[in-house]
């Protein structure tokens, strides 16, 4: 289905908020818990445990969506983005938190996934890539601006009464998103019955989906330990908060800026080569990142690792898109979804291990290695895709 460009800008504003949105009460969330005098060690499994959830509900969420299309999918989640944001600013003790969080936790991966869904059931063939790199610079251009509104709320109100301004903010993202054209009436209703469980195994014997789920793993995988303990090790170098910031933010804005580009990347190498250079440099970027702490070279690692991210979220979405079919769409994102929340809830634990009990030095490299084992996987299954799909013997080795 085509659409306008005002209606496109619309899709990509929308998906903005599905994404930042999280960004915003994950914020919140551990300064409100702390306000209500929760143990420190709680903290963080309640923080933890709406990604959890979310690990198993991707699915059944991605049938939701396609079995009430995509834009009401959306709408259903903003709306539950806002009461699960109202009950957490009403919350009288930090079991109740508790309890909002892991509805949260699907909430939130809701209008995600609709949204996904969503721009990669618009447009040709040919316009996907670009479609795709567009949308991936609005969700990360939306990781810079919620941090900065949350922020600034907070300090002006305190952190109980700053979830008010994500409920206002879900109310008038929900009305945009009813703005958006209903894209069922073109791919017709889903066919995923039930909790999706069965359209999603389907889905998963395809190779080409298959690499795509080890792929967004190594995204996350990489990207949550760097983020999560290379800035200690900076402080523990006395890098000051400032720097630090910095460092990480360079990540950030090298994503946003680099997603522009994946169309062009597509073209030069295809969506499933792109994906696994861009990702074996961000590697690189977590091996060096401990011999780098220093300026200005403290800032190669940030830049390897916000091309990784930048790039590969909208070429996966390339392939998902032409995979699956639209009524499909939902659960392929949901899959993807999925493997996201299994590597963020992997990732910080495995890494901490490996730190503390061979250094950083060693545990980063060996992050780094196993994103490379698994970079090699994913290629291997898109090259067995080609080689059923066309009858013909596979490519030979792919240098990464």
């Amino acid at each position: 289905m085509q659409l306008t460009r005002t209606q496109m800008l619309l899709a990509y504003i929308t998906s903005g908020f599905a994404f930042g949105s999280g960004g915003m009460t994950s914020f919140l969330v551990p300064f409100r818990l702390q306000e209500l005098g929760t143990p420190l060690e709680f903290i963080g499994l309640i923080v933890g445990s709406g990604s959890l959830l979310s690990m198993f509900a991707s699915i059944p969420l991605g049938a939701f969506a396609d079995r009430i299309g995509s834009r009401r999918a959306y709408m259903v989640g903003t709306v539950l983005t806002g009461v699960t944001s109202a009950g957490l600013a009403l919350a009288p003790n930090f079991w109740v938190v508790a309890a909002i969080q892991l509805l949260r936790g699907s909430a939130g991966s809701l209008p995600w996934i609709a949204s996904q869904s969503y721009v990669t059931s618009v447009g040709t063939e040919s316009q996907r890539a670009g479609i795709a790199g567009r949308f991936a610079f609005a969700v990360n251009l939306s990781s810079f601006v919620a941090p900065l509104v949350i922020g600034v709320s907070a300090e002006a109100v305190g952190y109980q009464h700053a979830f008010w301004v994500v409920v206002l903010m879900a109310a008038a993202y929900t009305l945009m998103g009813s703005a958006l054209p209903d894209l069922r009436g073109a791919s017709g209703r889903g066919r995923g019955g039930g909790m999706g469980l069965q359209v999603g195994l389907s889905l998963l014997r395809m190779p080409g989906v298959q690499s795509v789920v080890i792929l967004t793993f190594v995204r996350i995988w990489i990207s949550q330990a760097w983020s999560t303990y290379f800035p200690l090790f900076l402080a523990s170098r006395e890098f000051s908060p400032a720097l630090i910031g910095t460092v990480v933010s360079g990540n950030n804005a090298v994503a946003t800026a680099t997603g522009l580009a994946s169309s062009k990347v597509s073209r030069l190498l295809g969506p499933e080569r792109g994906i696994a250079v861009v990702l074996a440099l961000a590697a690189v970027g977590a091996a060096l990142s401990p011999h780098l702490a220093f300026v200005p070279l403290v800032y190669l690692p940030a830049l390897l690792m916000g091309t990784g991210s930048g790039l590969s979220l909208p070429l996966m979405m390339e392939i998902l898109g032409s995979e699956t079919a639209p009524e499909q769409r939902g659960v392929a994102m949901g899959i993807r979804t999925g493997s996201n929340a299994g590597a963020g809830a992997l990732s910080p634990v495995t890494a901490g291990l490996l730190l503390t009990s061979i250094g950083i030095e060693l545990g980063f490299l060996v992050i780094a290695g196993v994103g490379w084992a698994l970079l090699g996987t994913a290629l291997w299954l898109y090259a067995r895709q080609g080689r059923h799909s066309n009858g013909m013997e596979p490519p030979g080795p792919v240098s990464i």
